[in-house]
């Protein structure tokens, strides 16, 4: 129910501003960095505090603390930011570096070493001129500043949707289907049969019968003679009510296997690369085929199945990612 940080402060309550160890002064400026006077900066909400300037242009609101780290320090923060992309924006500043917390569906956690000595900490939500977008804030659900003394001198009470064992130096989620919804829970509570949670959830929420989304297809391996199975199972995890007009389909055998990209041809499960001076406009099931005299197969990549991604691609998401 209780946490110790070993030499560290943790904020995520946000009833009031904190007073030990870590304090906090908020402000707003203006893009030429001029202080707001009728501006007052972050506002207390409770559980997060926000940056509270929304349909404000061309301003910044600053949330600002000091510390001194004296042994492997680190700072963490749990932040949402949900505004115009790129134009309207969170900062996190270290001193004089200074990083994009981009925008996110849900909080994001993120961690920052702090090397030993003073530091000068910032979050600063900027408005443009122009365009609002959404809730148009940044919100912070928690702090933790990690070695600020070489010791701990009390323990802290574990938030909502945690919970910790004896000798604990940190908290951590409510399993699946379980929760907690006060500060210090020494406990999670068991979800109904007709709920769930998810980890480090506050409530439970109530399923709801089962429908065809809460079901999803898999594959079996290709066989020798190119056909497969395909077969079904629920997402995981299972958040619906079993109901008998929604059964999961059954299975269904010889199927084709699915085709190659262009340039590669099939051996078993595996889509191999046609050799060199030969070619597959459609895909092969087993082989290729060489060029004729007069013609050569020149090295290019065709994509037009998209089972998976092909080797050395790079997936990424910018903007308001899941």
């Amino acid at each position: 129910e209780y946490g110790s940080l070993d030499g560290g402060y943790r904020v995520h309550s946000w009833v009031e501003w904190p007073t030990r160890f870590v304090e906090f002064q908020t402000y707003c400026t203006d893009n030429q960095g001029l202080t707001i006077t009728d501006c007052s900066g972050w506002q207390l909400n409770g559980t997060f505090v926000e940056s509270n300037i929304a349909r404000r242009p061309n301003t910044k609101s600053v949330l600002q603390t000091t510390v001194d780290i004296v042994n492997n320090g680190s700072v963490t923060f749990e932040s949402q930011v949900d505004c115009e992309y790129s134009y309207d924006r969170l900062s996190f500043i270290i001193d004089d570096e200074i990083i994009w917390i981009k925008n996110t569906l849900s909080s994001v956690r993120h961690t920052f070493s702090l090397t030993t000595g003073h530091h000068v900490l910032k979050w600063v939500y900027s408005k443009d001129a122009s365009i609002n977008y959404s809730y148009d804030r940044a919100m912070i659900y928690m702090i933790e500043v990690l070695g600020l003394s070489d010791s701990s001198d009390y323990c802290d009470y574990c938030p909502p949707g945690t919970t910790s064992q004896q000798h604990s130096v940190d908290c951590y989620d409510c399993p699946l289907n379980t929760y907690t919804n006060t500060f210090g829970s020494a406990t999670c509570t068991p979800c109904g049969p007709d709920e769930y949670s998810f980890p480090g959830d506050t409530s439970c929420t109530p399923k709801l019968d089962c429908t065809p989304v809460d079901y999803q297809a898999h594959f079996s391996s290709c066989s020798t003679n190119h056909t497969r199975s395909q077969y079904y199972s629920w997402n995981e995890p299972k958040i619906c009510k079993d109901v008998a007009s929604v059964p999961l389909p059954p299975e269904e055998i010889g199927l084709p296997c699915a085709p190659c990209n262009p340039g590669q041809y099939r051996v078993g499960d595996d889509y191999l690369t046609c050799p060199s001076g030969q070619f597959s406009s459609l895909g092969a099931e087993n082989g290729c085929t060489p060029c004729p005299s007069g013609t050569y197969a020149p090295k290019q990549l065709t994509l037009r199945r998209w089972d998976s991604f092909p080797n050395n691609t790079i997936n990424t998401c910018e903007g308001q990612c899941g």
